[in-house]
């Protein structure tokens, strides 16, 4: 192992599996475990992994401390540097496929060590995570799914309701189109009425002329008798006196 790691550091910077086999300060990054398995991270050290650092050193950062909490956690178990390496091998296996800080994912990852540690095959730590994956893609699935659906429902949902406003002003139409047929029925029943009513008030007006006309001609035809009669009689009034005066001329001449 060192001899393999002498020659690799001429060629190359140390890789995080390099300084993970490699003994160093026992001193942890991270204040401790928690009950459940989950990594409880101190304010200094956070404030120094803060801002500015990049996401793979973030990585590399958590697999070191991840990799010192577990050889102290198993430091019973854990005698020799073949051993150290075994812990420090599941560690970069469990970080470099997952990486999660979840209570049950680290939980998992100790049940693997102590498994392996006890002289165990049990499953692969890539088995168990591509397992999980396996299973958050299912789920991931079957929500993919499921939302579908409910995305196929809404859609369905919004033509029923556009079908149901789309009547709705088609029906608010026809009351519309009906309402303006009636109101033009009803004005043209006026302006017929109304018509009439004018109509009646012209015959009347006119037969009231035409009554009117009838009588001043008749005062007319009246007046007119009445003028030859007068004249007739003037006419003969004078006939006579012109008789008696040819009468009266004729005897004083005999």
């Amino acid at each position: 192992m060192a001899s393999r790691q002498g020659t690799a550091n001429k060629s190359r910077p140390p890789s995080t599996l390099d300084r993970l086999t490699a003994t160093g300060s026992k001193t942890p990054l991270y204040t401790g475990m928690g009950s459940r398995g989950s990594l409880k991270t101190g304010r200094s050290t956070a404030s120094r992994r803060g801002t500015g650092a990049s996401t793979l050193g973030m990585k590399d950062a958590l697999t070191d401390t991840l990799v010192k909490q577990m050889r102290q956690r198993f430091a019973n178990q854990a005698q020799d540097i073949k051993q150290q390496d075994l812990i420090g091998q599941e560690v970069v296996a469990f970080m470099t496929s997952n990486g999660s800080m979840k209570a049950e994912d680290i939980s998992a990852l100790e049940d693997r060590i102590r498994n392996k540690l006890s002289g165990g095959t049990g499953t692969p730590t890539m088995a168990v995570l591509r397992k999980k994956e396996g299973d958050e893609w299912a789920m991931l699935a079957k929500f993919e799914e499921k939302q579908a659906v409910i995305e196929e429902l809404r859609k369905k949902e919004a033509v029923k309701e556009q079908k149901v406003r789309t009547k709705m002003e088609l029906d608010k139409q026809m009351r519309e189109a009906e309402e303006r047929r009636l109101a033009d029925l009803a004005l043209e029943k006026a302006w017929a009425e109304e018509e009439k009513r004018a109509l009646e008030v012209w015959k009347l007006e006119e037969a009231d002329k035409m009554a009117k006309e009838k009588e001043k001609m008749a005062v007319l035809k009246s007046e007119r008798e009445a003028q030859i009669k007068d004249r007739e009689m003037r006419i003969a009034k004078a006939a006579e006196r012109k008789q008696l005066e040819d009468e009266q001329t004729a005897g004083g001449g005999g």
